[in-house]
């Protein structure tokens, strides 16, 4: 853009120095009476070069032939100012056509001191009017203070104090990593943490529901130890961006879930002991549906948020999702995605602790003998889930169905052998379709995926059983509530990323359904993997640097955007990605070569990632 801008001025100074001589040819011309033009043309011609002459007769020819009256000079100035405005946004177009990826990153990079709202926030003013008394400060207020808690939650392995405001997906998300922790004892230590900015990105109409995007920024060092297993330490000083979503039901009046705990109906205390389902003990509120206050309904990273939003619907899908509004006033997008983290994330579970018997409730029969027939020798040292998105509803045969792409991230670990090593030295993902079914004219009075009957709404405590035990329902059934059929791999090949604490925050161009993402070339490719590659030792040289620069500014990039891909390489947030055609595997190898040997000194980590990657290239 300063290129742009600098271009434009300089051709703007060139236009007003022509103007300028045109105006003192002009003076003179009336101080002397005439007979100087042309020769003043001519000299002026002599000594002037890059078509400097014909531009100068141009001018003369617009503005300053005889008998010119003034209106007619200002008209030809208007014209000319319109014909230089649209010469200056053509070029500006042509930049940023030329290089794309500049806007990809502007908005998003973390080497600004800050997030920026935007002037008109999307969905803004359909949601005030439908919520015209919502306070956005006292809103902020809560994310801030929710973001606070629920990073002392983590490093306290307890979520008592926050339950009550986050969904039963985020409950999981995190009780699960807990379990996994607690199995390798890993602690995790949190210092300095400090939020940089917080702007709602985006207000979202979800049926009767209003969703709330939150961009927050925030400072961090994070300290993760085990003593038993000190290969697994890792140590973190990094500056991030993640995306908070808040539903609550439209036009409710708020409940204070955050500075108070108590139930919001009833009012009574609220208990330390909401696990999997959050219900106060003596009315039998549930307080994390979004019915009284603000509920924090996803936590995505900055990666992922931008990725998601690549994922388009067609016309048909939409209009089927449509359908469900109008069939269940209750309806909502958040929940049913909620509902589908919720039993994704237990699924993981009971295949690395091998107890598959815990989901059978909400999982169809054969899925089920699928699951007992898949034991595992492994768990988890990292697992999260990057997105989770409803992409299609249809109805047939008596019978609802929901399809939704989901994407996983994980870091496994094994002791098949009696010592515990890494499965996966990096950080893997991979994306899949989960198919959910239920009757037509299901009616559900509770939650199998919480831990509540659907039929009676009473307690399950014991999650092996399939009957509830105060009315004999069957639980794994379609009459009244999803159950999981089919989780299948629509991209069978996984998607690879750099280790780190917490890796893929931001993959910033992960095509939602492959590993090369929508427009991403094979500059991008090579640009991307080389930054990975010099940072396998966790540090960037001066000549790796240089290195990089070089390549990004040949293939068109931007400082700023190169800047902000070092600063992304340097906190392990970029995932490696796979060309397609023989000639760019080719190309990107030559690239990745030279780099990994461009300071001179070739160390083990880069050696070992360089020949890990060139075997996946050629498999």
């Amino acid at each position: 853009m300063n290129s742009i801008k600098k271009l434009f001025f300089n051709r703007f100074s060139l236009f007003g120095s022509y103007i300028f001589l045109g105006l003192i040819d002009i003076v003179d011309a009336r101080a002397g009476g005439a007979g100087r033009s042309s020769h003043s043309s001519s000299s002026y011609s002599s000594g002037s070069s890059d078509g400097g002459a014909g531009l100068y007769f141009l001018f003369r020819f617009l503005f300053f032939t005889k008998n010119s009256s003034i209106l007619i000079v200002v008209i030809k100035l208007f014209i000319i100012v319109v014909i230089i405005n649209i010469a200056y946004n053509y070029l500006k177009n042509s930049k940023n056509e030329k290089n794309g990826q500049i806007n990809r990153y502007t908005d998003y990079t973390l080497s600004k001191n800050s997030l920026r709202e935007n002037k008109i926030v999307i969905g803004e003013e359909d949601f005030k009017l439908r919520n015209p008394n919502f306070a956005k400060d006292t809103f902020l207020q809560k994310v801030t203070l929710a973001f606070t808690e629920i990073q002392n939650a983590w490093v306290n392995k307890d979520l008592k104090n926050v339950r009550r405001y986050i969904s039963d997906s985020v409950y999981q998300r995190f009780n699960v990593q807990f379990q996994m922790m607690n199995k390798l004892e890993q602690i995790d230590k949190i210092n300095n943490l400090k939020i940089i900015s917080t702007i709602i990105d985006k207000y979202e109409k979800d049926g009767e529901y209003d969703v709330i995007h939150v961009g927050i920024m925030a400072d961090i060092s994070d300290i993760s130890t085990s003593k038993k297993y000190p290969f697994l330490n890792e140590e973190a000083n990094e500056r991030f961006v993640e995306y908070w979503s808040f539903i609550r039901k439209k036009g409710n009046e708020s409940h204070d879930m955050y500075s108070k705990n108590n139930c919001p109906k009833c009012g009574s205390i609220l208990g330390n002991n909401m696990g999997e389902v959050s219900k106060c003990e003596y009315c039998g509120t549930i307080t994390n549906k979004g019915d009284y206050d603000w509920v924090l309904a996803e936590i995505t990273q900055m990666s992922d948020y931008l990725e998601e939003k690549i994922i388009t619907l067609t016309k048909t899908q939409s209009q089927n999702i449509n359908k469900l509004y109008e069939k269940d006033k209750d309806f909502s997008i958040q929940h049913i995605e909620d509902k589908v983290s919720n039993g994704y994330i237990q699924i993981c579970k009971s295949l690395a602790f091998n107890k598959p018997e815990e989901v059978k409730r909400f999982v169809s029969g054969e899925l089920f003998v699928t699951l007992i027939n898949s034991p595992t020798n492994y768990i988890y040292s990292r697992f999260f889930l990057n997105y989770v998105k409803l992409i299609n509803f249809e109805e047939k045969d008596g019978k609802d169905y929901l399809t939704i792409k989901l994407k996983s991230s994980f870091k496994r670990v094994t002791d098949e052998t009696g010592e515990l090593k890494f499965l996966d030295r990096i950080i893997k993902s991979k994306i899949e379709e989960i198919t959910l079914v239920r009757d037509s004219n299901a009616i559900n009075n509770g939650d199998l995926y919480s831990h509540s009957c659907p039929n009676c709404g009473g307690p399950l405590e014991d999650t092996t059983n399939n009957e509830c035990p105060y009315c004999g329902e069957v639980l794994s059934s379609t009459k009244h509530d999803w159950l999981i059929t089919d989780i299948s791999y629509p991209q069978s090949k996984e998607i690879l990323s750099t280790s780190s604490k917490i890796a893929a925050r931001a993959q910033k161009f992960i095509k939602s359904d492959n590993s090369v993402p929508v427009n991403f070339g094979i500059n991008e490719i090579i640009l991307n993997n080389v930054i990975i590659l010099m940072f396998a030792d966790k540090e960037l040289h001066r000549k790796e640097e240089e290195f990089i620069y070089n390549i990004g500014i040949d293939f068109g990039f931007s400082k700023d955007v190169i800047e902000s891909l070092i600063l992304l390489g340097k906190q392990d947030r970029l995932s490696l990605k796979f060309p397609s055609t023989k000639v760019e595997k080719t190309k990107m190898l030559a690239f990745m070569k030279r780099a990994f040997s461009v300071d001179g000194k070739v160390i083990p980590e880069e050696e070992s990632l360089f020949r890990e990657l060139e075997e996946l290239i050629i498999v």
